[in-house]
């Protein structure tokens, strides 16, 4: 993944639903771990940092799951709040979103 050096990375939330019967997590792990920058906030939710635009990371995580399967990915901002993550999630969330 090439980006010019001034341009700055976007925060995304990406979330799945994989269903029965293949649910090839271990093909979209790797997917969302190529990412300069990524958390796993909940059991089926990322938060990634990338050049690209959301439609350009859909198109990427979709060629690793089912036709049955769910996928979104949502452009963030500072203008969040959460609660009942770890301090690890919650330190990686405050130094990572907003930061476009």
């Amino acid at each position: 993944m090439s980006a010019s050096p001034s341009s700055k990375l976007k925060t995304f939330l990406v979330s799945y639903d994989l269903r029965q019967p293949s649910q090839k997590y271990e093909l979209l792990y790797e997917s969302l771990k190529s990412y300069p920058a990524y958390q796993i906030t909940l059991e089926s939710t990322w938060i990634i940092k990338s050049h690209q635009s959301a439609y350009e990371i859909k198109n990427h995580l979709a060629q690793d799951i089912d036709v049955n399967d769910e996928l979104i990915v949502i452009s963030l901002s500072k203008d969040a709040e959460w609660a009942g993550l770890s301090e690890a999630q919650s330190e990686w969330l405050n130094d990572n979103l907003g930061n476009e």
